[in-house]
């Protein structure tokens, strides 16, 4: 199965849909989307298959390794849901299973499943409202959450998305989880930026929007090359994200070691702080090889004083 001509295309109902799905459950129907001409019918006697050695290849990992996912993926995708909102004045919102049957063909570690009636129309015929994108640039992801933000973000196709914290923990199914936002955006958020900007033919970034002192909003900048290999455009630009990012590290470090001087001053140091710093020295240590001298305001003097013991200042 050749990874480059793969390309999943879902009507953006399904991009937009409230659903939950692990890692492996969300490759296993991808890969199997991205077999369907979506410019065509598709009945549901159609039969998707899709391979321990398929998903190894996919995801450059050895193929034994994948066999107990399968396994539990035939368990539970017979069971998994989508919320689709619809437009009809009747009926807001259509539960939709994705899959009508599915098998496990165990000593050929091979999965061979039918999507449900329900699902057909987001995935077939389709001419237009659709979002369609490279299977390669989401099958690395170790997060679901990147998967989700990456094709919300896609189907917008660049530039700016602003994002509502409700909407967006209703589509990921989280909206009794992660009540406080910094556990959000450091659980969700930030690895989900994290795992495109490494893995996909996408570069982001947000901002927050506050109302008051409360996080309502995400505000995504971001581009997308063509291809996987990051076009001219891309690089700028990803070199504009990191020079954004070193700047307020540095503005950050900056406050902090002010913040650190003070308390040294009026002898309330406090420990918990010095061990995040000397936990964080590789962080340190990078800043230091990439800025030289320009950091060492910057830099806590026990760090410098650490990092000196070690002959890497």
């Amino acid at each position: 199965m050749s990874n480059s001509k793969l390309i999943v295309v879902k009507h953006n109902s399904i991009i937009e849909a409230g659903y939950e799905l692990s890692v492996f459950e969300h490759r296993v129907l991808l890969v199997c989307i991205a077999q369907i001409d979506s410019m065509k019918a598709l009945s549901v006697n159609d039969e998707f298959e899709v391979s321990a050695t398929d998903i190894a290849d996919l995801v450059n990992t050895k193929s034994h390794a994948v066999y107990d996912y399968l396994d539990e993926s035939v368990k539970r995708l017979a069971e998994r849901w989508l919320i689709i909102e619809t437009p009809n004045e009747k009926i807001k919102q259509s539960k939709i299973r994705w899959i009508s049957q599915i098998d496990y063909l165990n000593q050929a570690g091979i999965i061979r499943l039918t999507f449900s009636k329900g699902i057909l129309p987001y995935l077939s015929e389709l001419r237009r409202d659709f979002t369609k994108y490279r299977l390669s640039n989401v099958m690395n992801f170790k997060s679901m959450y990147s998967s989700r933000i990456y094709e919300i973000l896609a189907r917008w196709g660049g530039g700016e998305k602003v994002l509502e914290v409700s909407w967006l923990k209703e589509k990921l199914q989280l909206t009794d989880k992660y009540v406080r936002i910094a556990s959000f955006k450091h659980d969700v958020i930030d690895i989900a930026i994290k795992e495109i900007n490494s893995y996909s033919n996408m570069s982001v970034r947000y901002e927050q929007i506050k109302q008051g002192r409360n996080v309502i909003a995400f505000k995504f900048i971001y581009v997308i090359s063509p291809s996987k290999k990051q076009s001219q455009q891309q690089q700028k630009y990803s070199s504009f994200l990191n020079a954004k990012e070193d700047n307020d590290n540095l503005e950050n470090l900056e406050s902090s070691k002010e913040k650190t001087k003070q308390k040294k001053n009026v002898g309330q140091f406090n420990n918990n702080q010095l061990k995040n710093d000397v936990d964080n020295i590789e962080y340190f240590a990078d800043m230091r090889k990439k800025y030289g001298d320009a950091v060492t305001n910057a830099i806590p003097d026990h760090i410098i004083e650490l990092l000196k013991s070690q002959e890497r200042w």
